[in-house]
Order: C-alpha cells, then structure tokens, then sequence
C-alpha cells in the first residue's frame, strides 16, 4: 500500500462496511507478530510491519490516517491502473462503476477512505460464527453488489478481479451476466496466461474503461493497450480474451 499524503482529494466517501472493517481489525490486534507470521505466511519484517498498522487502526480514524482506496493500493493491478495520473472526470466516473474488492473492507468505492493494512481475502482468520474470510463477506458483498447492479442502466459487471477476491462474491445473488477478460501472452507457439503481465492488463483495462466512460460492453472489445488485441476465436459470449 501507498500511504503518501495527497493534498488535491476532498470529500471522501466512507466504506459501507466499515463497522465490519473495525470488527475484523480489532481482532487482528489481538496477533502477535509471530503469529502473524504464520497466519499470513509473510516473513518476520511484513509481520512486525503488519502488526504495527493493525495497532494503529481507529474505529473513528484521523483525515491525517487514510486515502482514498484508488490510491492506497500499489500492486500490479494498480501500478497498470496508474490513478495518480487519471482525469477528474475519469476518477468521478470510477466512484459510480468501479467496486474493489478488499479482505478488510469488503467492497469499497475508489474514493472511501481507508486505513493501511495487510490481509489477503484467502486468510483463514475466524470472524464471528464465520471459518474463513469468504464466510464472513460473501454474502454481505454480493447483496451491496447485487442492490447496485440492480439500480444500474446497463446491469453487467465487469471481472477484473483475481480468483481469489472474485471468489468472495455468489454470483447467483447478482443475477446480471458477467463478463471476465482474460489476458494472454504468445509464448512457445501458444497462448499463455502470464500473471504478472494479466495484472498489469486488468489494470490498464480498468483505466481505459474509466478514460472512454464505457457504458456498452462491447466497446471493450477495442481495448489496444499495450498492443492487446480481442480475440474472437479464444472468446465465447463471457469469457473474453485478449491477446499479444
């Protein structure tokens, strides 16, 4: 995560769960570095680093204490998406289509305001009466999803999400079609999906998305970033492939 100050973003939006956020955060406080160590298999640095931030989160934080979501994370994904340079009309457009999706937060809007942390949606981390972290959201996301596709002129959802966050949502709750791009690399004489690459193409997808203010699917076919190109003949009706 990228907790740098930015001076330019006002009226943050608040996360929708975020009384779940500080449920599931003041139980991280409770670990030990150590024991975090192994409940999220990271190393002794990640751990203490870890550990450090859950003892620094509020229940009511600090303006000085959060970021925007679109800004806070600095994965490939993001690194692909690159929000510190998109247009203030193409950042208002994400608040209204974009929902990432987050194993603290559960879902958030780009400009909720969130706290630093570390934790992967596939944690086995015991909430409540819930085994895992898929228990515990599940549900809780797929209804604030499903209420807004439902209210949407054009109710499809996008997947750029990875496998494992994608897998918190029951797309039966959802009831709209869904479409997964997929990105694949030309490697030995085939086509292969390439994570690193595939991470950072979700990413610049997701921004092209936000730059053109798509609201038609099919104008996603035209996505040429990167030398990306729609591929027909890997694709059925909503599993698109792009390749290189």
């Amino acid at each position: 995560m990228n907790f740098k100050p930015l001076t330019n973003i006002k009226n943050l939006s608040v996360p929708v769960f975020a009384m779940e956020a500080w449920e599931i955060a003041n139980k991280m406080k409770g670990y030990s570095p150590g024991q975090l160590t192994r409940l999220l298999g990271v190393n002794a640095d990640l751990a203490l680093s870890t550990a450090e931030r859950f003892a620094s989160f509020r229940e009511d934080p600090l303006d000085l204490t959060t970021k925007p979501a679109i800004f806070a994370y600095s994965g490939d994904v993001y690194r692909g998406l690159d929000s510190d340079t998109l247009p203030p009309a193409s950042l208002a457009f994400s608040q209204e289509h974009v929902r990432i999706l987050s194993a603290l937060y559960g879902v958030l809007k780009p400009l909720d305001a969130i706290q630093p942390y570390r934790l992967e949606m596939n944690t086995t981390l015991h909430v409540n009466k819930s085994k895992n972290l898929y228990g515990f959201w599940q549900i809780k996301i797929s209804d604030v999803l499903a209420k807004e596709l439902a209210a949407d002129p054009v109710p499809v959802l996008i997947n750029l999400a990875s496998q494992e966050y994608f897998s918190a949502i029951n797309t039966e709750i959802l009831g709209v079609r869904i479409i997964t791009p997929v990105f694949k690399e030309y490697r030995d004489e085939n086509y292969k999906t390439l994570p690193m690459y595939a991470k950072l193409a979700r990413g610049k997808m997701t921004r092209y998305i936000l730059e053109k203010q798509i609201n038609n699917p099919e104008d996603l076919k035209l996505f040429d970033l990167e030398g990306y190109a729609y591929d027909d003949n890997l694709s059925n009706e909503d599993i698109w492939v792009f390749t290189r």
